[in-house]
């Protein structure tokens, strides 16, 4: 192997800030911008580049590689460096850095205007994604880039090169200390900085090994990174970052018989709020699954226990774990009535409040209701509890998606064929055909008291067609408008404006895409995406609608320099029909054009379950492959796929991926394997305005990856919940 081509790699996630002593901060405080701007003149000649976060400046500056962090109000833009405040400065010693550069010229530029002096007015300030110190130490290469959240350090560590060379030296710290989790704490005055502790690995033919690494204290405020025995000939990673992952999962369980069995959990919602709490929901049989002290119920409604002759064998529930994934915020069993319905859906306002959905019905009884909740903050009781019920005596309804806007009014959609919902006078569409299957929408006020607004949406009533529509997943804008994805069987008749795509009348199944007004009686638009069947609906910047899903070989559309546009020839399960394929469709704002549609997918049965989208356009998506060949990046968690003795062509026992497609579809960012040797299933993926990405799911794996300080890091039940935050 030539020398030249090797390189080692390691990342330390740095300078993590705290709230001082006398006050926290806002949930956004500690953000970072997500790029460099160029110094033109905006600050002092020395400082070569910089980033600005909320209460402080970073600077950094060629000579002896220094980063200042300050707090405080200088009173003009230009005193910013070397202002007076809470300073910290870190020096790379011994470092001759021979070129500072910024790369990844961002598209955006940043103009300062001095009213009161329009001459010191600086224009077209240039941002960058990354900036390199060249040539740092000997071989060694450094680089800068934030995630938004902290601001991150990679070292390219090059063949022979040393890299306990690499020293820190804190100038203006009043303690430093090395926490027992190996973290770096740095305090002066009443503000506390952290450094995360580095972790490092290697992939060893396919199969990822922990390399140790650790800071140490030199003495003189200088740190240095103690790094284990390691291939110099093989790339050392210390980034992605898996931030936190954790089962959570009872052990107990009873059948309709009352006999004990292993439990099981099934997650179906997930959302996060501001302060990166993760809250996810699903049902479980399991009689001891973990609820918190106070929380609005912590008994499980199975009756079976109590050796009742009509029971339910499992119940609902709503879970919020804390931003660091290792302790419940609250955990609360939630049911609607006694044969156990599970929680389908759940979301949250900026005030921590849940809304979910369940449903409602009886065992003698030929419906079944939807039911809206709201929970409060703190887990532990019920604003309300309203029943979507409608007047006919049979007909089953089941919401998919929950969103809720800022006066607290929650939009419900999901799928029925009961005919007689309380659709409002001035719905977009007041009937369907008879005893076929529709999508339906419900708009309630803040109360929860009240249906403001209630339309159907599917094709038109007919005599002789009996089309199956459902509405799979809801999204809101900030004016209110709401668009929905689903799949129709009549994609002739559902209503539409756009077909994207070749319509195959032999396998009809259609994704759509739809925008209404928010009092649900104007279709704004509706476009139709051939040959997919969709599970998961985003709203990018400038409201451009993503879908994702699973998408078939017969008239699919794909676009020109899309990242994967070819179909593979496989085929799956007993009957020999083609696999599905996880697919990416981007739709213009008004759904009159694709921007791009792609495949993400293997050689076998590969399906996407969720999509969300950042605050750049980058699309991240979930689902479970059966495809050892699936697209996986150099810098993925996990880059094998994981051998289970349960793993079928079919996709019925595989893991899951997590991968990031960038904003033009052309390529991913990211991708990884996430699993074991059972059955992994997400259902849910977010993303927080730092870019972390957090997957839900249910999962009988016993090694599924978690990390040291998870809430629950071994497998209780026959399946667990797991939440998994991932910084690609």
């Amino acid at each position: 192997m030539s020398r030249k081509a090797v390189t080692v790699l390691l990342t330390i996630l740095i300078l993590t800030f705290l709230a001082p002593a006398f006050g926290a901060p806002s949930s956004h405080a500690n953000s970072l911008k997500p790029w460099f701007e160029e110094n033109s003149g905006q600050v002092s000649r020395e400082v070569k580049y910089l980033q600005r976060g909320t209460g402080y400046t970073l600077f950094f500056t060629p000579q002896a590689t220094t980063l200042e962090v300050l707090q405080g109000n200088p009173q003009s833009l230009a005193d910013t460096f070397g202002a007076r405040g809470a300073a910290l400065r870190i020096v790379w010693e011994g470092a001759h850095p021979q070129n500072l550069q910024g790369e990844r010229e961002q598209a955006g530029k940043i103009n300062y205007l001095n009213i009161s002096d329009p001459a010191r007015n600086v224009i077209g300030v240039r941002t960058y994604g990354e900036i390199r110190y060249a040539n740092l130490y000997p071989g060694i290469n450094l680089v800068h880039y934030s995630n938004g959240e902290e601001l991150e350090h990679d070292f390219h560590i090059a063949p022979g090169a040393d890299p306990s060379r690499i020293v820190m030296r804190f100038e203006g710290p009043d303690s430093l200390n090395i926490e027992k989790d190996g973290t770096l704490l740095v305090r002066i005055g009443e503000f506390s900085f952290h450094q995360l502790a580095p972790v490092a690995y290697q992939v060893v033919n396919g199969v990822r090994r922990a390399i140790p690494v650790r800071y140490a204290i030199l003495g003189g405020s200088r740190i240095c990174f103690q790094v284990g025995p390691y291939d110099r000939h093989r790339e050392l990673v210390i980034d992605p970052v898996l931030r936190y992952s954790t089962f959570v999962g009872g052990a107990d369980a009873v059948d309709f018989e009352g006999n004990a069995v292993s439990s099981t959990v099934n997650v179906s919602g997930l959302a996060v709020d501001q302060a990166r709490n993760a809250y996810f929901a699903g049902q479980t049989s399991a009689t001891d699954y973990p609820t918190t002290p106070g929380a609005f119920n912590r008994t499980s409604g199975t009756d079976c226990e109590r050796g009742a002759p009509a029971c339910a064998s499992s119940t609902g529930f709503i879970t919020k774990l804390n931003a660091e994934g290792s302790s419940l915020v609250y955990s609360t069993y939630i049911t609607a009535s006694s044969n156990g319905p599970g929680v389908d859906t759940v979301t949250v306002d900026q005030a921590g409040n849940a809304y979910f959905t369940t449903t409602q019905s009886c065992s003698d009884c030929d419906f079944q209701s939807v039911v809206v909740g709201k929970l409060n903050p703190a887990g532990s009781a019920l604003d309300y509890f309203f029943t979507l019920q409608g007047t006919c005596s049979f007909g089953f309804s089941r919401a998919s998606a929950i969103g809720v806007n800022g006066a607290g009014e929650v939009y419900v959609a999901g799928g029925t064929d009961d005919s007689c919902l309380p659709i409002t006078d001035n719905a977009l569409q007041r009937t369907f055909t008879q005893f076929a299957h529709a999508g339906f929408i419900f708009h309630l006020n803040a109360d929860g008291t009240q249906v403001l607004e209630a339309t159907y949406l599917a094709s038109p009533p007919s005599s002789t067609d009996f089309p199956f529509e459902q509405i799979t997943d809801l999204k809101l804008d900030s004016a209110g408008n709401v668009y929905v994805t689903g799949d129709t069987d009549f994609p002739g008749t559902f209503p539409h404006s756009m077909v994207f795509g070749q319509i195959d009348p032999n396998d009809s199944r259609t994704s759509f895409v739809a925008k209404l007004d928010p009092t649900l009686s104007s279709l704004i638009f509706s476009s139709e995406v051939a040959g997919s069947i969709p599970t998961g609906l985003a709203l990018g910047p400038g409201n451009q609608p993503y879908i994702t899903g699973s998408a078939f070989k017969s008239g699919f559309p794909t676009t020109p320099g899309a990242f994967q546009t070819s179909f593979t020839a496989a085929v799956c399960f007993e009957v020999q029909i083609p696999c599905s394929h996880a697919f990416v469709t981007k739709l213009s704002g008004d759904g009159a054009a694709l921007v791009f549609s792609t495949l993400v997918t293997g050689s076998g049965n590969d399906g996407a379950a969720s999509i969300a989208v950042d605050f750049r356009g980058d699309a991240y998506i979930t689902g479970n492959t059966a495809s050892p060949d699936f697209p996986i990046t150099h810098n993925a968690l996990q880059k094998t796929f994981p051998q289970s003795p349960c793993a079928t062509p079919d996709g019925t026992c595989n893991p899951a991926f997590v991968s990031v497609l960038k904003r033009d579809g052309s390529q991913l960012e990211f991708s990884t394997f996430l699993g074991g040797s059972g059955s992994d299933l997400p259902v849910k993926i977010s993303v927080d305005l730092h870019r972390n990405a957090y997957v839900a799911g249910s999962t009988s794996s016993v090694d599924f990856p978690t990390t040291r300080n998870a809430f629950q890091r071994t497998l209780s039940g026959q399946s667990d919940a797991f939440v998994s935050k991932i910084h690609p």
